[in-house]
């Protein structure tokens, strides 16, 4: 039996003991001789048969608790323990016999005064829960905004290592970008100076003396430093490749280090082409220096003569030696010019990161982030400090016995939050030490370190809020499941009755069969306002889609019972709308005891770790169970149309009431619909 009966039930107790005071009183006032005082007594006597019933529950629902709740158990105990030290008991028996006396009523006011300011302390133990569940909301709350300070500031620190990332990235390819541009500077230098020795050996051509051949490099020389100097621009060209095709994890690049190698890339091309060049020049240069070599062989004789007429018949314009010379210098303009472009491009690169490189500003926003983290860590710290104070002296129960607490079920865990933002804020303050020297690389390592204690302290919270959580839908559960209880025992009370009226006679009832119709309509509609008070804790929870509109058509038709009560009506369809009802009810309970049972195999078997714990926004009922409601409420729809269509054959029923029922099944039938929409959206489906 849940505390929430036991408390209603104590609350309407208590509140039954000043109306024998507030008669006695009237009683001793309106008569000037000895009143009779022996109807009070009765009355009393009647309290103090309520509180031993009471007492009894509260015991037998100690023995009940003892192993599947032992926390709620050790409540009641305390219940039992504190009644007896407050003497309620005793105190009931006296009132009684100065109840019996006209000269004691006033002395019995003052005692039943008395009597429910104990009872008030007694009852504060059974709500102890409640204030717990008080407690519970706030800390949830208080963890809500440590969770969504700590996610910025977690965020601001990823965005700086990541900008530390980048500005290291940058430093580190523009290093690389002026050795490239140091080399590229020399190989422009190596070929502009090939093209001034290819020209020298051109014009020098004619001069045969040793001096002249000595001065200058010969074309077999020129062509090896031009083939060398090809086959180096190639090797490098794909080198450059390499860093313009390199990108980082990251898909963030910035725009800067994304043109950067845009122009590195171009480079490259620029390079190749000028390798290619360089070897076209080099085979010519080969060519030219075969022509020369053969020319130079003196001839003799006959193939003297024969090379003298050949010679007379070459044309006048130029010598195959000459277009070879000619082509040669030709591809080495080419191949200096595709160079320049290329060092043209790298020194742009160079240009798109110097600016990039540059961490100035992230030192300041590092201690900012650095400031943020203290004050959060300062805030942790005083409200921490606040709870333990609050968990020694504030939560004692009436015994004196400290309470326990609801998140822990005992000593609570001390949080290592606190320090572990400390030691991020440390790290956070290093790494800005960092960023002042322009030296964003050296920042990256503590900046690492500040994210994981952030991360760190990320999972702590999100732990102690999924079990928190925890904690609380077991709460809803268990105080839905005692208030269905409640209703489907009151309601087979009102089926039972029912089924008694429904003997009568509809056209020609008594007085007092009017009253019996009318104080079931009222135990309906007060059953059918504990439904609504259903429907607000489960709109309140908020993590159901199905539940709450099932309960909502169970106050429904409560009221419908109620109404067709009101109007003598008890016939078969309202007793089939309430056998519904009875159904609904126990549909529900089975729903709530399975999820119950499951929770605490789960926390039996330390399902709360891992992948297989409950999740953050773990709803009150899973997809599988408000299929289930959703599926019985239509068979509530098809069942009542089939209903409806026998009252209209049968005539049982007027046509305004079938009627009534047929629009309230039509509005049900559109209302599963929609409850199916939502839930199948909330499923990600189509």
């Amino acid at each position: 039996m849940p505390f929430r009966i036991l408390v209603r039930a104590l609350i309407a107790f208590a509140g039954s003991i000043p109306v024998t005071a507030a008669f006695a009183l009237s009683e001793t006032s309106r008569e000037s001789g000895d009143p009779n005082t022996e109807p009070l007594s009765l009355k009393q006597e009647m309290v103090r048969d309520r509180y031993r019933r009471l007492q009894d529950r509260i015991f037998r629902l100690r023995e009940e608790l003892s192993e599947a709740e032992p926390k709620s158990a050790a409540r009641l105990e305390r219940a039992l323990e504190r009644a007896g030290e407050l003497g309620l008991a005793d105190s009931l028996e006296r009132m009684i016999q100065m109840l019996r006396d006209p000269s004691a009523l006033p002395d019995a006011v003052d005692a039943q005064a008395e009597w429910l300011s104990d009872a008030q302390k007694l009852l504060s133990i059974l709500l102890e829960q409640d204030s717990q569940n008080e407690e519970r909301k706030k800390e949830i709350n208080q963890l809500e905004d440590y969770k969504k300070q700590l996610e910025q500031i977690l965020q601001q620190e990823q965005g700086l290592r990541e900008n530390s990332g980048q500005a290291s990235a940058a430093a580190r390819m523009l290093r690389q970008l002026e050795q490239a541009i140091r080399r590229m500077s020399g190989m422009v230098e190596r070929q502009a100076a090939l093209n001034q020795q290819s020209k020298q050996s051109s014009g020098e051509s004619g001069n045969k003396s040793q001096d002249a051949k000595s001065s200058r490099s010969s074309p077999e020389q020129l062509q090896k430093k031009q083939e060398d100097l090809s086959r180096e621009a190639k090797e490098f060209a794909e080198e450059l490749k390499q860093l313009g095709d390199t990108r980082p994890d990251d898909a963030r690049e910035p725009k800067a280090m994304q043109q950067a190698r845009d122009k590195v890339a171009e480079a490259s091309e620029s390079t190749k082409s000028g390798g290619e060049s360089m070897s076209k020049a080099s085979s010519e240069m080969g060519k030219q220096g075969s022509q020369q070599s053969a020319k130079s062989e003196q001839p003799s004789g006959q193939n003297a003569q024969q090379a003298g007429q050949s010679e007379k018949k070459s044309p006048p314009e130029m010598q195959p030696s000459e277009q070879n010379q000619q082509q040669a210098e030709q591809n080495q303009q080419e191949a200096e010019k595709s160079l320049r472009d290329a060092l043209e491009k790298l020194e742009e690169a160079k240009k798109e990161l110097e600016e990039k490189s540059r961490s100035d500003k992230s030192a300041e926003q590092q201690r900012s982030t650095a400031k943020q983290t203290r004050s959060l860590s300062d805030q942790m710290k005083k409200d921490g400090g606040q709870q333990g104070s609050e968990g020694q002296e504030g939560e004692k129960g009436e015994s004196g016995k400290p309470s326990k607490s609801p998140s822990s079920g005992g000593q609570k865990k001390k949080s290592s939050a606190p320090q572990q933002l400390d030691k991020a804020e440390e790290h956070m303050e290093d790494a800005a030490e960092e960023l002042e020297k322009e030296k964003p690389e050296d920042a990256t390592r503590p900046q690492d370190r500040a994210i994981e204690e952030l991360e760190k302290v990320q999972q702590e919270l999100e732990e102690v809020l999924m079990q928190l959580r925890k904690e609380e839908r077991e709460e809803v559960l268990r105080d839905l499941e005692g208030r269905f209880r409640e209703m489907l025992s009151k309601q087979k009370v009102v089926n039972d009755g029912t089924v008694a009226l429904s003997q009568l006679d509809r056209h020609d009832l008594k007085r007092a069969d009017q009253l019996q119709f009318a104080e079931w309509a009222s135990k309906q509609r007060a059953i059918a306002e504990q439904a609504s008070t259903c429907v607000h804790i489960l709109d309140e929870e908020g993590t159901t889609i199905a539940f709450p509109h099932i309960v909502q058509q169970l106050a429904q038709d409560m009221g419908t019972v109620a109404d067709r009560l009101a109007d003598f009506n008890a016939a078969t369809l309202t007793q089939s709308i309430e056998q519904e009802i009875v159904d609904t009810l126990e549909q529900m309970l089975d729903a709530l005891k399975k999820l119950q049972q499951e929770n605490q195999q789960q926390s039996a078997g330390g399902g709360g770790g891992g992948g297989g714990g409950p999740k953050d926004n773990q709803p009150l009922l899973p997809t599988s169970a408000e299929l289930k409601l959703l599926r019985s409420s239509q068979k509530r729809v098809n069942t009542r149309t089939t209903a409806m269509e026998s009252a209209r054959q049968s005539g049982a029923e007027s046509e305004a009431s079938i009627g009534t029922g047929l629009r309230q099944a039509a509005s049900r039938q559109k209302e599963c619909g929609e409850i199916a929409k939502r839930m199948r959206e909330r499923q990600g489906q189509p």
